[in-house]
């Protein structure tokens, strides 16, 4: 017995070019720069801001990443790279590889307590929010104070429950039920949003990330 999933989203239009996001809204925010005249670089760096409110897993700024840019009139290719970074005094002995996968989003190989996935220890310096400003910098035009706007907006309205956001909080319960912060934030009572308990404007209050 098996399920099929038909998913489809409606498309947000803009003069002078195309965005391709995971999610309409930040895709608009995008969208809407390059309305008002700024460059790829420019609606690149917005969509991904603001993909870090409206869709928080793996896409946070707490992150790291990696960017290609290539310019269309003479067809030279830029690389940034601002993956995170592990703290110069770990060691390797305090993760120890057991038997298995993590059954995580990257299939790593299992780590005893999950310690480079969840908790304090799995903490890296990011390098999300210095890489998408120097991409800015190097190849924008617009700010980066006019580039996190959009992303501020959405947070003082709080993060949209939808069944995909709600599916997303079930995936990871666990570890965020670790911890008070986590747990207070995104569950109800120690477990995820149930579809049935949301409706039209339904969000999670994120006022701090504001």
């Amino acid at each position: 017995m098996g399920e099929h999933w038909n998913v489809q989203k409606g498309e947000r239009r803009s003069a002078g070019g195309l965005v391709a996001c995971q999610n309409w809204m930040a895709a608009e925010s995008g969208a809407d720069v390059l309305s008002r005249g700024g460059n790829a670089m420019d609606a690149a760096v917005t969509t991904a801001l603001t993909l870090s409110v409206v869709e928080p897993w793996l896409s946070g700024v707490g992150g790291g990443g990696f960017l290609l840019r290539a310019d269309g009139q003479d067809g030279r290719v830029d690389t940034l790279d601002f993956n995170v970074r592990s703290s110069r005094n770990i060691d390797p002995a305090e993760y120890p590889v057991v038997a298995g996968r993590d059954g995580d989003w990257f299939d790593w190989p299992q780590v005893r307590d999950d310690r480079n996935l969840i908790g304090y220890s799995s903490i890296c310096l990011p390098g999300a929010i210095a890489g998408l400003s120097e991409a800015l910098e190097r190849f924008g035009t617009i700010s980066f104070a006019e580039a996190l706007q959009p992303a501020i907006e959405h947070a003082r309205r709080g993060l949209a429950l939808d069944w995909f956001t709600v599916l997303c909080l079930a995936i990871d319960t666990e570890g965020l039920a670790r911890f008070p912060a986590s747990s207070q934030l995104f569950l109800k009572d120690g477990r995820a949003p149930r579809v049935q308990e949301i409706g039209p404007g339904s969000t999670i209050p994120m006022p701090r990330k504001a």
